[in-house]
Parts: structure tokens; sequence; C-alpha cells
């Protein structure tokens, strides 16, 4: 996504696309989808573990530790950075693209 979203974006896609919420949900903004989530669906996400990819948590000051991703030895392979990873390489492309069409 290009721009930054509200947690309505992501909830509506789990909501519209999944017939069962999954089990963990790895994102820059898992604090605030959490209790967006949870006041909305709570049926559907009970079982749900939200936490924030490693990349976004230096910026989270203020949330809970339990959603940080290093605490959990289950998601220590988990490349959570592969979003911001692929995005990167978009923009090379895309700036590639531009400079070719001038």
């Amino acid at each position: 996504m290009a721009k930054k979203e509200s947690p309505d974006v992501p909830l509506t896609i789990f909501r519209t696309r999944f017939p069962k919420a999954p089990g963990m949900i790895i994102y820059d903004n898992a604090c605030n989808l959490h209790t967006y989530a949870l006041n909305r669906d709570p049926l559907f996400f009970q079982h749900t573990k939200f936490v924030v990819d490693r990349f976004h948590w230096r910026n989270h000051t203020a949330c809970s530790f339990g959603y940080c991703m290093k605490l959990y030895s289950t998601m220590q392979h988990i490349n959570s950075e592969v979003n911001e990873q692929e995005n990167s390489k978009s923009e090379k492309i895309e700036d590639a693209a531009c400079l070719h069409d001038t």
C-alpha cells in the first residue's frame, strides 16, 4: 500500500478474505489494529496474536512489550521485514521506470 492506512484497511482484508482469523498477525501497527479488531469483531479475532514487525518496533515506545516479536522464540525464524524489502524493490523499479520516461 502506497499510503498510510487506517486499521480498517487490514481489518477489512482479514474479514472479507479469510473464513477464519489467522493465528498470528505481524503488522507495523499491530497494537492499534489489535484494539480496533477487538472492538469491531471480538469473536473473529479472539484467538489471534498481534505483534509489531521488527522493522517498526523501535518506534513503538509506548506499546506493551507483548507486541514485540523478539520476545517470542517461536517467531525468531520469521522474516517480518519481507514487506519492507519488497516495497524497496518496487520503489527502485518505479524510480527506474520514471527515469526511462524522461
